[in-house]
C-alpha cells in the first residue's frame, strides 16, 4: 500500500510523467492512495475517486460514474463533409430540429463543435441520434463526443452540496424562529 500526497504537484512536466508513468505500471501489484487537487491526473491514473468538499467525502466512484451523474453537457465534435453552403445548411437543420437545445460554441468551414447540456438527453440517446443523423445524410461525415471533465464534475458538485448547506441552514432559522 502506498500513500501518496501531492506526488507531482512540485514537479516538472517530465518528472511528473515519469511518476505517473511508475503508478501505471506497477497498479495492479500494489495499492495506490492518491490525494491530488490535479483532477486530470486522478482522472489518468486511479480507479475509484473520492471527492471531498470543505474537509468531507461528499461522493466516491469511477471517473466515468463521477462524469455521468454530475457532469453537466457532452461536447459534440461534427467533421461536415465538406466547407459548403449545403453542409452547412444541413447540419444547422439538423441541429435545429433534432437538438434544439444545443449550443453551438464552435463554428469552422469544415466542422462545429456544440455543447449539450446533459440533464437534456442521455448519452446513449444522443450517441444514436447523432449516428442517424450520419447515415441519413445531414452534411457530415463523422461525430466524436465526450463527457463533461472531471474538473466540471468538481465544480458541479462544489455548487449542489452550497446549494445543500443553503437549504439546511434556511431550515435551522425556520425552525429556531418558530420553536425559539
Amino acid at each position: 500500500l502506498l500513500l501518496l500526497d501531492e506526488p507531482t504537484a512540485s514537479l516538472d512536466p517530465i518528472a511528473c510523467r515519469c511518476v505517473q508513468e511508475m503508478i501505471l505500471e506497477h497498479k495492479g501489484e500494489k495499492t495506490f492512495m492518491l490525494c491530488t487537487h490535479i483532477l486530470s491526473e486522478a482522472e489518468l491514473l486511479c480507479d475509484t475517486i473520492s471527492i471531498m468538499v470543505r474537509g468531507n467525502i461528499y461522493t466516491v466512484g469511477t471517473p466515468q460514474y463521477l462524469t455521468q451523474k454530475f457532469g453537466t453537457e457532452y461536447k459534440i465534435d461534427i467533421m461536415l463533409d465538406d466547407a459548403s453552403e449545403n453542409s452547412q445548411k444541413k447540419i444547422n437543420n439538423f441541429f435545429s430540429k433534432e437538438l434544439p437545445f444545443a449550443n453551438l460554441t464552435i463554428t469552422r468551414p469544415a466542422s462545429r463543435i456544440y455543447s449539450v447540456p446533459a440533464s437534456k438527453i442521455k448519452m446513449s440517446s444522443l450517441f444514436l441520434l447523432l449516428e442517424k443523423g450520419q447515415t441519413e445524410n445531414n452534411g457530415y461525415k463523422y461525430f466524436t463526443f465526450s463527457t463533461s471533465s472531471l474538473e466540471r464534475v468538481f465544480m458541479a458538485i462544489v455548487r449542489i452540496s452550497e446549494q445543500q448547506e443553503e437549504e439546511l441552514s434556511d431550515l435551522e432559522d425556520n425552525y429556531l424562529e418558530h420553536d425559539g
